[in-house]
C-alpha cells in the first residue's frame, strides 16, 4: 500500500507534532501539521505526482481514485476523510495567511480531525 516510505515517516511525525502542538496550545502549529500529515499520507500512497509534486487541490480526488480501485477503503471511510481533509485544508490556510485567533469550537475541534487523521495513517498497518 505505500510506496514512499520516507512521505509516511513524515505523515506519523507531523500527526505527532500536531498531537504536541495542541496539549502546548500552538493550535496553529497543530493544524499546520495536521493537515501535512494528511498530505503526506496520502502522497505516501500515490507516489510520485505531475512533475513529481502533488498540487493541495487535486490529490484527494487521485488519491480516492485510487483507494476505490485498489479497495483501500471503503467509499463511507472516503468521504469522511475528504471532510476531514477539506477541513484542515480550511485551517491550515487560516493558521498560516490568515490573522484571527480560532474559537473554542475550533480548538476541540482539532481533537476530533487529530483522531481522525490518526486513524487514517493506522490504517496502513491494516491493509
Amino acid at each position: 500500500m505505500i510506496s514512499d516510505k520516507i512521505l509516511y515517516n513524515k505523515a506519523r511525525e507531523r500527526l505527532e507534532t500536531a498531537q504536541f502542538a495542541h496539549k502546548k496550545g500552538y493550535y496553529y502549529s497543530c493544524s499546520s501539521n495536521l493537515y501535512f500529515a494528511l498530505f503526506n499520507y496520502m502522497q505516501s500512497i500515490l507516489g510520485k505526482g505531475h512533475a513529481d509534486k502533488w498540487k493541495h487541490v487535486g490529490i484527494f480526488k487521485a488519491f480516492s481514485k485510487l483507494c476505490m480501485e485498489r479497495k483501500l477503503f471503503p467509499e463511507k471511510s472516503l468521504r469522511s476523510l475528504g471532510k476531514t481533509y477539506t477541513a484542515l485544508y480550511e485551517l491550515r490556510r487560516q493558521a498560516d495567511y490568515e490573522n484571527h485567533a480560532y474559537e473554542s469550537y475550533t480548538i476541540e475541534r482539532l481533537k476530533f480531525l487529530y483522531e481522525s487523521v490518526a486513524e487514517t495513517l493506522h490504517h496502513v498497518n491494516k491493509s
